[in-house]
């Protein structure tokens, strides 16, 4: 069942696997791109995206800048990112809080309202959807990183996605561990290459792995999605 979610095999090359070349990277190089894109967002979502986006608001912006400080602590431990860390960066990108957090009767009350009543949804769809997506980076560990990357995020934005929502942002976060930690910039948006990769993104969302015909689309936006990576990062 895996080989289908896997649009053709990938060649193991000489990337290694023991994370040696892994590098957490600068918050600040993060937060400074990241708040350009925001402040160029109104112009994009009125001029260049389609369809418009929700606002990227300040809340967005600190939860993503959480889900990036989740997978620096993966990297300076020099150890591989699990599934348990995808529902992490999940819940850092929609709540802004880790499940350990979420769970504590401290917090925000209303936040833990809504956690009890959404992230069980959130689980079960991870759950039924996370074997083809893990399946393939385990057996893709050594490719080539722009190949992983672009294919990892593909099966985790097409449909059936693996969160009932937040795909994108996590799928964004799991790009950017994958590129660090073999040595490259950490996926992250600017004002100047939004626009292409969420166009891009949109068409991967609406393609359904689980018919043929939409399915022979996937290499085709992977190799787009590759060369995005390529000319910036």
């Amino acid at each position: 069942m895996a080989d289908k979610y896997s649009m053709e095999k990938l060649i193991t090359c000489k990337y290694a696997n023991n994370f040696s070349g892994a590098r957490a990277f600068g918050i600040k190089d993060i937060k400074i791109p990241l708040k350009r894109f925001q402040e160029f967002f109104p112009h994009l979502n009125e001029y260049e995206l389609k369809p418009r986006r929700e606002p990227f608001d300040n809340a967005h912006f600190n939860n993503i800048i959480r889900g990036y400080e989740h997978v620096n602590g993966i990297l300076r431990k020099k150890t591989d990112i699990t599934p348990n860390d995808l529902i992490e960066l999940n819940m850092l990108c929609l709540y802004g809080a880790c499940t350990k957090d979420l769970r504590d009767p401290k917090k925000n009350t209303n936040m833990l309202l809504e956690y009890s009543s959404a992230v069980e949804v959130n689980r079960k769809k991870f759950s039924a959807h996370i074997s083809p997506v893990w399946k393939y980076y385990e057996r893709n560990k050594g490719a080539d990183p722009f190949n992983l990357a672009s294919g990892i995020y593909i099966l985790m934005v097409s449909c059936p996605q693996l969160f009932v929502e937040g795909n994108q942002r996590t799928g964004s976060l799991m790009m950017a561990f994958i590129l660090a930690s073999r040595g490259r910039k950490p996926f992250v948006l600017d004002s100047y290459n939004a626009a292409k990769f969420l166009n891009l993104s949109e068409k991967i969302k609406l393609t359904r792995r689980n018919r043929f015909f939409e399915r022979l689309r996937l290499p085709k936006h992977r190799g787009d999605l590759r060369n995005y990576l390529l000319e910036d990062f």
